[in-house]
């Protein structure tokens, strides 16, 4: 259902029409609670793809900006908090905002190379 809502969503879109942008779900087949077989088509490209593309052309491993998150947020984190109030939840939006203006921005998606890319979401 929610993959019939965002292809229709897409193909209103100009840009994504340009792009032949579609979305896929891979079939899973779990064996266990640990271990499922998922199937893999090399036509697709993953989200995780697109983002290692984009952390290999800017010459950085893909975990640097998760890694610099939680490095940033563990040097502002006040240990004698016992719960997080606001003022924390809006310092680590704050630390989120800086990752993505500094390391990753929000035109990833938007500045895929490509004639036709379907978007593996598994």
């Amino acid at each position: 259902m929610l993959n019939r809502l965002t292809h229709s969503v897409l193909r209103k879109r100009k840009e994504s029409r340009r792009r032949n942008l579609q979305f896929h779900i891979p079939t899973a087949i779990p064996l266990a609670p640990q271990l499922r077989l998922v199937q893999n088509d090399s036509s697709y490209i993953s989200l995780q793809d697109i983002f290692d593309d984009f952390c290999h052309n800017k010459g950085m491993s893909r975990e640097d900006s998760l890694m610099a998150f939680y490095d940033r947020v563990k040097a502002l984190h006040d240990p004698s908090m016992t719960r997080p109030d606001a003022k924390y939840i809006s310092l680590k939006s704050e630390v989120l905002e800086e990752i993505q203006t500094k390391m990753v921005p929000d035109t990833v998606l938007t500045n895929v190379s490509g004639a036709t890319r379907v978007i593996d979401l598994g």
